[in-house]
Formats: C-alpha cells, structure tokens, sequence
C-alpha cells in the first residue's frame, strides 16, 4: 500500500478531511490544543509492522501509534497517512480522547449509518478507531500514548464496536514491544 494522503491535492489544505460527523467533538478540547504533534525519524519495523496489521485487520486506509511526553504527541509509527493529516486538530481531538477516557472506542460516521458498509468518499475520513496504550508494568495509571485507525469508508456501529476488541489486542501487542525496546519506553 503506498501512503495515502487520501486524494491527490495540491492544496496546502490537510489532504483528507475528517468527516464532521465522526468528529469527537466539534472542534479539539482545550486540552488537545495545549500539544504539538512530532512525527518522529524513529524507525523500529516491529512497531511499522504492528501499523500494516492495524490496517490489516481492521481494513482501514491508514494507522499510527502515537506516545505521549510533556506536551507533544510523538507520532512513532504510521502507515498510509500523510503527515499533514497528523497534525490536523481532528487528529488531536482523537488522541486526547483516547488519552483522557483510558477506553479503547470506535466512532462510525453515524450520518451515513443506513449507507452499506463498502460506500466510499475518498476525501473523507468516515470511521475512526482508538486505543490507550498503558505500561504493563503498572497496575494502574495515566495512558502513555494511543494506537489510531483511520479510514475512508464508513462502518456500521455493530461493525465497529467489534473492532474495540482489535483495537485493545494491537495496544497490548504495541505495549509489550516498547517493554522490550528502552530506547523508547524508558523505566
């Protein structure tokens, strides 16, 4: 799969527009507006491999893991977004509320719930995903990043509840390789 940036554009706008009404909140909470999005040089395959699984399983476009230190969300892997898309405030609003709910949840594009499921807006993101990551050597405790699905075509609610459970699998599967990878996860 070559990155998508959803449709050729050669405007500066963000390349895919997410979809109003999968939009957590109308616009990013003032807690999303205090980060900055780095995406970072790091190279590690397992972690890219986890990303072509996301996408692969749950049959999206595109997906990233994203951790959190001070006040920026480092992007550590992606695949299939352009980096323009992650750094638009919608994909801020998703990961702060991956963050702040500590729940893994998945939000189909409601307005289109009727639509069969392989209906298509390639300039449009329709269903989103999210997971917390946690450190599995901790009980309990704030969320150290998120995992994030993206995709163009728009899922049913049976269809996307089911993919929490994906969602929380590939988190814990992220968590245990950054356990084992300490240039990233330090102690």
């Amino acid at each position: 799969m070559v990155t998508s940036d959803c449709t050729p554009s050669p405007t500066l706008a963000s390349p895919c527009s997410f979809s109003w009404s999968i939009t957590p909140r109308p616009s990013p909470p003032q807690c999303a507006r205090e980060f900055d999005v780095i995406v970072s040089q790091y190279h590690n395959q397992k972690l890219h491999s986890v990303c072509s699984l996301l996408i692969d399983y749950l049959d999206c476009i595109g997906g990233a893991i994203v951790l959190i230190q001070d006040h920026h969300l480092c992007v550590i892997a992606h695949k299939g977004l352009h980096p323009r898309v992650l750094h638009d405030p919608t994909f801020l609003s998703i990961c702060s509320q991956a963050l702040c709910t500590q729940n893994a949840f998945t939000v189909p594009d409601t307005a289109n719930s009727s639509a069969p499921t392989s209906s298509v807006d390639p300039s449009r993101f329709q269903f989103l995903g999210a997971s917390p990551l946690f450190n599995i050597r901790e009980t309990v405790g704030p969320a150290l990043g998120c995992i994030v699905a993206l995709d163009t075509r728009a899922r049913s609610a049976a269809s996307s509840s089911k993919m929490r459970i994906t969602l929380d699998i590939l988190a814990d599967h992220v968590m245990d390789l950054l356990a084992q990878e300490k240039t990233v996860l330090h102690n």
